[in-house]
């Protein structure tokens, strides 16, 4: 019977799959612009990794666990996902793109986030600081990492059939850090800030359609995201990512607005 039904829930998930995934990284800043920006220009470079490495478990073995009775729940932890996904496309046939990997991608995320601030007169993203840059923006990526967690009410097999109602079966939670870092054009470091925030949500038998990821390792079912008033892609594979930099973006920027604001006060008028 446990079989049956979990064979069902594979299928459904994977009936509920009919969406076009995308890999962008985007979403509407969190609090209102600046009203005077500083005259600066700001440049973005690509982070680097220092996140654990690859992480791509096969869930069987936390699966059966879950069949046993007085199991609160079971987890299971992925990191860089956006490699597996590049290991994917590869399997496929498909060439994978640098700027798909999360070192170019979150650091074009956090330039359009501050150049929609308007903390700067430009913000631009490069490839390697120019020689001529005011200030340069780069940081260090601590964790990318994407826990999925399921429940069987401590039921076990039995357990299984309360998904059926509606029931929570589980969460799924992205954790971003990101140790930033605004330097002079000498690189002198100016400003430092550890972005650390969370996104997310509890899954049930009938949320929306997912994104499948399958590197041969097993496979990993992602919910869709679905329409929003944060700016994210609702078909992104990496949406909760972009929730959970989003969040973190905003207090990262509030602590860099008042840098800015001390180091405006502290110049001398004709500087």
């Amino acid at each position: 019977m446990a079989r049956r039904l979990s064979a069902g829930v594979a299928a459904a998930l994977l009936a509920a799959c009919a969406t076009t995934t995308t890999q962008r990284v985007v979403y509407t800043p969190l609090g209102a612009p600046a009203a005077h920006p500083f005259a600066t220009r700001l440049v973005v470079v690509p982070f680097a990794d220092g996140r654990p490495p690859r992480v791509y478990p096969a869930p069987r073995d936390s699966a059966l666990r879950l069949l046993l009775p007085l199991v609160p729940s079971v987890t299971v932890d992925y990191e860089r996902l956006d490699e597996s996904r590049a290991a994917e496309r590869l399997i496929r046939g498909a060439l994978p793109q640098r700027e798909d990997l999360f070192e170019d991608a979150l650091a074009r995320a956090v330039a359009a986030d501050l150049a929609a601030a308007r903390l700067f007169d430009g913000v631009e993203l490069a490839a390697s600081p120019p020689p001529d840059a005011d200030l340069v923006l780069g940081g260090t990526i601590v964790s990318t990492r994407f826990v999925s967690s399921t429940t069987a009410y401590l039921l076990g097999a039995p357990g299984l059939l309360l998904w059926l109602t509606g029931l929570p079966n589980g969460r799924d939670t992205v954790e971003m850090a990101i140790d930033l870092a605004l330097r002079d054009r000498d690189g002198v470091v100016l400003w430092q800030y550890p972005l650390r925030a969370e996104a997310s949500r509890v899954v049930t038998l009938y949320t929306g359609g997912g994104h499948q990821l399958s590197t041969g390792a097993g496979g990993l079912s992602i919910p869709r995201y679905g329409d929003n008033d944060k700016g994210i892609d609702p078909d992104s594979l990496w949406a909760f990512h972009s929730e959970a930099l989003r969040a973190g973006m905003a207090a990262a920027r509030r602590s860099l607005a008042a840098y800015l604001g001390s180091r405006q006060r502290s110049m001398p008028p004709d500087a």
